[in-house]
């Protein structure tokens, strides 16, 4: 409820007329709309514990892949003709352990770390006279 309680939800509409005169006459119509969240510090600490996701840790070791595979093209295609394969081929054993790493990370995090912090966050208590937090 003290969560709620600090989270304004903001939705403004912008509109725009404009008459231009010139060489030429000119109308300018328009209209902007905003939406968002303005959150106070109160709110901000009394928020839930999240999940870690698994779709960005995937998007991101991806995009890394992606990135180390252009710049190890790049090497190769600057160094001597005899290359070894053995950097490429040591860079891709190295990229699926840290791929695993992550994935072992987010899931102790989802099932272990979260499942405290979640329980921890459900024995909250908050004065509503003073504003204290107490577990």
């Amino acid at each position: 409820m003290a969560y709620q309680q600090g989270l304004y939800r903001l939705d403004t509409r912008t509109r725009i007329r404009v008459l231009l005169l010139g060489d030429g006459a000119s109308i300018l119509a328009g209209a902007a709309r905003t939406e968002g969240t303005h959150q106070t510090e109160f709110s901000r600490l009394l928020n839930a514990p999240t999940r870690w996701s698994y779709a960005k840790i995937g998007f991101y070791f991806l995009a890394a892949s992606l990135a180390w595979l252009i710049i190890y093209a790049h090497i190769v295609m600057a160094s001597p003709p005899p290359v070894s394969s053995t950097p490429g081929e040591l860079s891709g054993v190295l990229l699926v352990a840290l791929f695993i790493a992550l994935l072992s990370a987010v899931w102790r995090h989802n099932h272990s770390v979260y499942q405290r912090a979640l329980a921890r966050w459900d024995r909250l208590f908050v004065c509503l006279r003073c504003g204290a937090i107490n577990e």
